[in-house]
């Protein structure tokens, strides 16, 4: 009866060994799994977030130097919507004895679409520039006509303010990464509805900007 007895717990004392070792052994995998599981959830998360941009530029729809700004609806590809700062200048010096000097302030609200799955996008856009403009005339008074003339004189009534207005597209190659360096080079299509405050037929106006997208 004792040697059953003894064999009984050698034998349960065998498994409950055999179970701890199985149980020390094997790798426990349910945490493993669920962290990969939630990667492979919020992976499409992360790439839905929005990327913006902020660009200095050069000539284009905004100015002779402007600054822009947009944001995709979601990840770093389709719609989007923005709007740029810009600043112009013009002069003119004519052989009857104007001066013209004229400065310019843009806003311009735009809206674009971004082709391409990687950072190299190709970019179609369009918007609206609206733009304040002041200057002065001034003209010669005395002496022969020309811009050599003994001087100008500013009149009391030569200093002008106005507003214009224009449309535009934006046709170009943009470099946009998710986070990082960023370039815009294209042209765009400028066009007006033609009297005082807007311009008349169709102007193409290259454009070249660098900046960071985030």
């Amino acid at each position: 009866m004792k040697t059953w007895i003894l064999a009984s717990f050698m034998a349960c004392a065998a498994l409950s060994l055999q179970a701890k070792d199985a149980a020390i052994v094997a790798p426990d995998t349910s945490h493993t799994e669920v962290a990969t599981t939630d990667l492979k959830v919020l992976q499409p998360t992360l790439n839905l977030e929005p990327v913006k941009n902020v660009t200095g530029t050069i000539l284009g729809p905004f100015g002779w130097l402007s600054a822009h700004f947009d944001t995709r609806l979601k990840g770093n590809r389709g719609w989007g919507f923005g709007g740029g700062l810009g600043w112009a200048y013009a002069g003119s010096n004519d052989w009857f004895g104007e001066k013209e000097s004229f400065h310019l302030l843009s806003l311009s609200p735009e809206f674009n679409y971004l082709f391409g799955k990687k950072k190299s996008k190709f970019e179609l856009g369009g918007g609206m520039t609206v733009a304040l403009i002041f200057g002065k005339v001034e003209y010669l008074e005395d002496g022969y006509m020309g811009p050599t003339g003994p001087g100008y004189v500013v009149p009391g009534n030569t200093h002008e303010t106005f507003l214009a207005y224009y449309f535009f597209g934006t046709i170009g190659y943009r470099l946009q990464p998710f986070r990082g360096f960023s370039m815009r080079v294209g042209i765009s299509p400028t066009f007006g509805l033609g009297g005082g405050h807007s311009i008349d037929g169709f102007l193409p106006i290259p454009y070249l900007g660098f900046g960071y997208s985030f």
